[in-house]
């Protein structure tokens, strides 16, 4: 009889009846000992490990790679539940530019939001908050890069 309460209370939960049924979602927020913080929509992430006992692996829905943290380096892993009203916010389009990159990129609506730049293989080359003035590039190598900003991502390439 438990069992049976128990698969019914997991089914309310994950399938909601009526005609309001709303959709939970949830983001994934690592906070750096930094300060910064990136998330993720859980509709963008295709899975989550941990490698060995050092390492965070985060592989996104549209990455070929893995994204890969030292867990000295973050200060707090944590699911948040995402609102209409957030979501609404966070759907704002943003523009990198110039695409091909020289020594800076600029991103235009991220004022104050969380980023980090990794190349196509996953490998973090920068992080920090960005605070509407150029993000300084010139220390990457040329190729493809990806920067994680909000809920978005943007590509770009440095000449």
């Amino acid at each position: 009889m438990k069992r049976l309460l128990f698969y019914l209370f997991a089914a309310a939960l994950i399938f909601p009846c009526g005609a309001k049924a709303q959709t939970r979602t949830f983001d994934l927020c690592v906070q750096f000992a930094d300060g910064t913080e990136q998330v993720w929509n859980n509709q963008n992430i295709r899975y989550i490990c941990f490698r060995d006992t050092t390492t965070l692996v985060i592989v996104e829905s549209w990455a070929a790679d893995m994204c890969t943290y030292h867990l000295p380096d973050i200060r707090k892993i944590y699911f948040r539940e995402t609102t209409g009203v957030a979501e609404s916010d966070a759907v704002r389009s943003m523009r990198l530019y110039p695409n091909p990159a020289g020594d800076f990129i600029c991103i235009d609506n991220a004022d104050n939001a969380s980023y980090i730049i990794c190349d196509v293989s996953g490998r973090l080359w920068l992080r920090g908050r960005y605070q509407g003035s150029p993000i300084d590039v010139s220390s990457l190598q040329s190729g493809a890069y990806v920067v994680r900003i909000g809920n978005q991502t943007l590509k770009f390439t440095r000449q």
